[in-house]
């Protein structure tokens, strides 16, 4: 499925013409809830930790659709939050996805049509690297309606994707 051809600009990806999808498809396309894309840099100072928690309970019942690559500690909490309520999420991922096992907590939501798996990424990508990872929340970021980047360490890569996104 085609789905980056008003975003390809934007992402500066090679050999990339589409997006592999694995889950619930219309996530993408479900007006009634914005899709709202989080980052966090892993050195986030704890009180940042403890908001971006609070947020996550809120947005478990209340919220819109999340995005994100969910590999930092934050990113990974917040997840952890909305698998554990009836809120869509959608991760996407640094990797293929075709053939990737489908982790045991991932599992219901799965089933339940509330969890999609997307990744710019085709069957050469086995494993995530820092390349990969960085292009997957640039994804992230390009289909989501509005980004939220809870901390952003200064130098890291959370920073530098900050400032592509502001661009």
């Amino acid at each position: 499925m085609s789905i980056l051809h008003s975003i390809e600009p934007f992402l500066g990806l090679q050999d990339t013409k589409n997006v592999n999808i694995r889950g619930n498809s219309a996530l993408l396309s479900y007006k009634q809830k914005e899709i709202l894309s989080v980052f966090c840099s892993d050195k986030a100072p704890a009180s940042v930790l403890l908001q971006l928690q609070d947020l996550a309970n809120n947005w478990r019942y209340h919220g819109p659709i999340i995005i994100s690559g969910f590999h930092s500690l934050g990113e990974k909490e917040v997840l952890s939050v909305l698998l554990h309520g009836p809120q869509p999420t959608i991760i996407c991922m640094a990797r293929e996805i075709e053939k990737m096992r489908i982790k045991p907590e991932w599992k219901t939501p799965f089933e339940e049509n509330r969890l999609l798996l997307v990744s710019p990424f085709g069957e050469n990508i086995k494993r995530p690297t820092a390349k990969t990872g960085y292009q997957r929340n640039i994804v992230a970021a390009a289909l989501a309606d509005k980004v939220l980047i809870a901390h952003s360490q200064p130098g890291s890569k959370t920073e530098k994707l900050a400032k592509e996104i502001l661009k």
